[in-house]
């Protein structure tokens, strides 16, 4: 076993994992060093064994909580941004600076991606709870 996540005395959660032929993508959230919001991070095992060193999807802190990222293969990574796990909004990054989906208009929480990104479902934020669908051209 290895620490992944490499925080001390910090905590790690929400772990989501998808493979890229042999390689082995990670994503999850870990508590910032003043204890006070969650970002989202990720790391690649490579087939030979090796971990990549932990690195968060934002240049900087979002300064909120994080949860529940969903990677896909090509490393395209959902998470949710906000107080509540279910009533957050959407964040996406594919490589590029990450963004909020649907303009931050629309909230939920849960989202998860398939494919190549292109394929997007998560608990809309009402009560109570539906799935929503939603396919990129």
């Amino acid at each position: 076993t290895e620490n992944v996540s490499l925080s001390p005395n910090l905590l790690s959660d929400d772990i989501a994992l998808a493979l890229d032929g042999d390689t082995l993508r990670l994503a999850w959230v870990d508590q910032d060093a003043q204890g006070l919001a969650f970002d989202t991070f990720f790391a690649t095992r490579d087939p030979d064994g090796t971990l990549s060193e932990p690195a968060r999807f934002t240049d900087d802190t979002q300064n909120d909580w994080a949860w529940f990222p969903s990677i896909t293969p090509n490393g395209a990574c959902v998470w949710s941004l906000g107080q509540s796990p279910t009533n957050g909004v959407l964040w996406f990054a594919d490589g590029a600076a990450p963004f909020a989906l649907f303009d931050g208009l629309e909230r939920g929480g849960n989202p998860v991606l398939a494919g190549n990104a292109d394929h997007l479902a998560y608990v809309a934020a009402t009560s109570p709870g539906t799935i929503v669908y939603s396919r990129r051209e």
